[in-house]
């Protein structure tokens, strides 16, 4: 072997290496959100989180992975499925809010070393990410190495400037032919382009851009991912969370991934918790939680699902909470219960609600336990009287109450209205209320006036209480998340600037109308009467000998005189 092919191995061995190096085969999601989002087929994905959370990051990994044609990997380190085209070039567009955004984020999570730190594994040899959550890793924190940029100088046939001093880029060209183009959502979407991914950061000025990129990635079967802080004004992706949580479960077309800042190891944790502890906490739900934080359009602002919720720390529980807790988080049998139905067509929504005994509350209005929910999206009226079935078995409740407009409208094809459709399924299954027995009692139509009772119901006394109270206990257990998200969420109109007291269109809010019947319906305590199959073993066993006993006294048989006790 001549020195020219000894030198030539030598630079394929160092090629080899190097892109063993390569940032998009050593990068890692995190279990949880990252992973989920990377993992989900979709055609339209958000992934929301609060600040430092790693949702770019995350969106720009899978971004330059189709680009150049490399695949990625989850947690553990199994090759993910690849999404995108390998036999042709791609169209790719990158949205910014404006140019700045576009040089200190997009082209440096994209084009510049460093998006995150590695070090050679003593195992292996080769170089991984570092963990500094790892003693052995925060050991050897001198030889942390940084990240080679996401898409390597090996595959750059050059850009295009909008402002070259500043690395603000209109187009940059692949050798393998595949074009990324940027824009700033400042000025009118482009038109034409039909694109294979179209990748949105952070928030926008011009919405129509969501619009346009729908239409942009039809004809080549494209994809659309969003990577977001929540800002209150940004209805455009709170339009894709909603259409997200409605989303078919089975096969979404659109899935939302939502990650907190707390929950990555990779930051420091002493300067974090620091920085979390300085924050409100309405501050701490976005900026940690990446959840929308707009209480000036909320249309709920004090609710709250610690202050609503469930007490656990015995010195802050009243009676109601240690019944709840004494009974296995739920309500007692004694309380008497409401079941509140919204036959929506994509998703139909029951409330479960529950009331205590008087001597709970003496001195106010009683207290209304909203304790369960069944929100699946596109069942019928007999898989929605199977489940409600599966969850009450032969509890008996003191009133049915449906949407009386929807109720009011005819089922498809059949003849007979929604309302008597669900009453039929009821009834099949042994479903009943002391008041209407199978069928329901109409919710009230009047909108403001319900949410002004649940806003009522919302309000905290100088107990501490409110009168609505959540079966949660705001950290792990919740038995009503939907109706949960939809009251913290639940907005105000804002038109041409203006606060309105109506609700905002275009929400998922059919827990919220189910609260809203039963507010405007104002539940009451009515001891419920039990059936038979409730009763205890031993209770029933003794009804039983008491039957038995009367039935032998009526036929029993006295032969001879009959003396009278006088």
């Amino acid at each position: 072997m001549n020195e020219r092919e000894s030198q030539r191995i030598r630079d394929l061995l160092a090629e080899r290496k190097s892109r063993e190096n390569e940032a998009l085969r050593l990068f890692r999601p995190l279990k949880g959100g990252q992973e989920a989002f990377l993992k989900s087929n979709a055609i339209k994905r958000v992934v929301r989180g609060g600040n430092r959370s790693g949702k770019s990051s995350t969106a720009s990994a899978e971004f330059a992975s189709a680009a150049t044609g490399i695949p990625l990997h989850d947690s553990e380190g199994n090759e993910l499925p690849f999404k995108y085209p390998t036999n042709r070039p791609l169209v790719m567009w990158i949205i910014g809010y404006d140019l700045d955004h576009l040089s200190r984020n997009i082209y440096r999570l994209l084009f510049k070393p460093g998006m995150f730190k590695t070090i050679k594994d003593l195992e292996t040899g080769r170089y991984r990410t570092f963990r500094p959550w790892d003693e052995s890793d925060k050991a050897r924190v001198d030889e942390v190495v940084l990240s080679e940029p996401l898409i390597p100088k090996r595959f750059v046939e050059g850009f295009a400037w909008e402002n070259k001093a500043q690395r603000v880029f209109k187009v940059c060209r692949l050798k393998n032919g595949t074009e990324i183009r940027a824009f700033s959502s400042m000025g009118e979407p482009p038109q034409g382009d039909q694109c294979d991914l179209i990748w949105v950061d952070e928030d926008l000025e011009n919405e129509e851009y969501i619009m346009e990129a729908s239409m942009r990635i039809i004809d080549r079967g494209g994809r659309f991912f969003w990577s977001a802080f929540p800002k209150s004004k940004n209805m455009a992706l709170r339009k894709l969370s909603e259409e997200a949580e409605s989303a078919n479960p089975l096969a979404p077309s659109c899935t939302e991934h939502v990650i907190r800042m707390s929950d990555n190891p990779y930051l420091d944790q002493a300067v974090m918790q620091s920085i979390l502890s300085g924050l409100t906490d309405e501050e701490r739900r976005a900026r940690d939680f990446g959840e929308f934080c707009d209480d000036l359009i909320a249309m709920f602002p004090t609710f709250d699902e610690r202050t609503h919720g469930i007490k656990t720390n015995p010195d802050e529980q009243d009676e109601i909470d240690q019944a709840v807790l004494d009974n296995g988080f739920s309500p007692p049998d004694d309380w008497t219960r409401y079941l509140i139905l919204d036959p929506g067509h994509a998703r139909p929504f029951v409330l479960f609600a529950a009331v205590p005994p008087p001597y709970f509350d003496p001195k106010r209005q009683p207290t209304v336990l909203l304790y369960d929910e069944i929100a699946k999206p596109r069942i019928d009226a007999a898989e929605t009287a199977r489940l409600v079935h599966e969850k009450v078995g032969n509890q008996l409740f003191e009133a049915f109450i449906i949407d009386d407009h929807a109720g009011r409208q005819t089922s498809m094809g059949r003849g007979e209205t929604i309302k008597q459709l669900y009453s039929a399924e009821f009834d099949k299954h042994g479903l009943r209320s002391r008041l209407t027995g199978n069928s329901f009692v109409n919710g009230s139509d009047n909108v403001m006036a319900g949410l002004g009772a649940i806003r009522e119901g919302l309000h905290i006394q100088g107990d501490g209480r409110s009168r609505f109270r959540f079966l949660t206990d705001g950290e792990k257990r919740n038995r009503v998340p939907n109706l949960c998200k939809q009251v913290l969420f639940y907005k105000k109109m804002l038109a041409s600037g203006v606060v309105e007291d109506k609700p905002a269109p275009h929400q998922v809010d059919d827990g919220v109308h189910c609260l809203r019947y039963l507010a405007a319906f104002n539940p009451y305590y009515q001891r419920p009467q039990m059936s038979e199959k409730q009763y205890s073993p031993a209770y029933r066993m003794f009804l039983k000998s008491k039957k038995t006993a009367q039935r032998n006294k009526r036929t029993s048989m006295v032969c001879g005189p009959q003396f009278s006790p006088q």
